[in-house]
């Protein structure tokens, strides 16, 4: 592989899943395909994008959002992520900031609890966040935003999406 600083990215398509009034989870449904109420119907996207470093490259590019979807973009060169210095990301929607939303990460082999972070954070009316990490090694940060759909047959709009990154 060339030096340079790579994005890979991930996307899962806007898809809705229904829970049905037995538990039951059905993917491309909403309620209006359903004689019984569902307990609730959502909009689900998914993404995710990696930073890749390979050899000495600035990488600058990296710092600007794609703008599509809902995503976290540092605001610092990949090459130059440092255990124990602050990296600043942003998390946007379609380009637009995303404020006051909430940031988890983790790295590599802390815990097999898909519930346990060493990370936590907000982002603030700009959509930035500062990320301090720990320890070198692979890290990750994700976050979850819900919101209502404007879809009656569909009602919950939820976006995730995820970075994944290595510190020296």
């Amino acid at each position: 592989m060339s030096a340079g600083t790579y994005l890979v990215g991930a996307y899962y398509k806007l898809t809705p899943w229904v829970e049905a009034s037995d538990g039951t989870w059905h993917m491309d449904k909403t309620r209006k395909d359903f004689k019984d109420t569902p307990r609730i119907c959502y909009l689900s996207s998914m993404q995710s994008k990696a930073v890749v470093v390979v050899g000495n490259d600035d990488g600058s590019y990296a710092t600007t959002p794609l703008g599509k979807g809902l995503e976290i973009t540092p605001l610092n060169k990949a090459s130059e992520f440092r255990q124990g210095e602050a990296i600043k990301f942003k998390l946007t929607r379609d380009g637009e900031r995303v404020k006051m939303a909430s940031i988890v990460g983790s790295f590599s082999g802390y815990s097999e609890d898909e519930m346990s972070f060493p990370f936590y954070a907000k982002t603030n009316i700009d959509g930035v966040f500062e990320f301090k990490p720990l320890q070198a090694g692979t890290w990750y940060l994700s976050t979850s935003i819900e919101s209502p759909s404007g879809n009656p047959d569909c009602e919950t709009r939820i976006e995730k999406t995820s970075i994944v990154f290595t510190v020296k």
